[in-house]
């Protein structure tokens, strides 16, 4: 087992930000957590959601995304992509629902997609397909608030 100067090394030679590191343990938390198993509606919790969004045209159907966007006036926001390989059917956006409501109430967007998981497509469908969310993200930056330099990738099965 590292101790923990070489895992905090560890993260300095891999230049993964302590704030990224303090994100995914909050997911991680959330995801379990019953206090984040509120079913309330989006308009009176503080947040945004866009559901449906279509990020990429692939030969098997379009791929989507929701995205979750604070109602803060601080923007532009930093954004996590939110990314869940549920199988070869059925929506991944369903499994981090509750994660993109509770990182939207705290002043972060989320963005939830769909992709081609390995078992659907294989390597490096899934790749290709978080890599076009991101563009996607990128290139729709101003229209939603978001800051293009802080997009972060949070899931698995990736």
């Amino acid at each position: 087992m590292k101790s923990r100067v070489e895992c905090s090394r560890a993260v300095r030679q891999h230049r993964i930000p302590v704030s990224l590191w303090a994100l995914l343990l909050a997911g991680v938390f959330c995801i379990y957590s019953p206090l984040c198993a509120q079913e309330e509606d989006a308009d009176s919790v503080g947040f945004r959601l866009e559901e449906g969004l279509s990020y990429v045209d692939r030969t098997e159907g379009p791929l989507s995304m929701d995205l979750y966007l604070p109602s803060s006036e601080m923007s532009p926001f930093p954004c996590v992509l939110l990314v869940s390989e549920i199988g070869d059917s059925g929506s991944s956006r369903n499994r981090y629902r509750e994660l993109g409501r509770y990182l939207a109430r705290n002043g972060l967007a989320a963005a939830v997609i769909d992709f081609r998981g390995p078992r659907a497509m294989g390597f490096p469908g899934a790749i290709e397909d978080g890599a076009a969310a991101v563009r996607w993200l990128q290139a729709h930056a101003i229209e939603y608030q978001l800051d293009r330099s802080a997009i972060g990738v949070l899931g698995e099965g990736f």
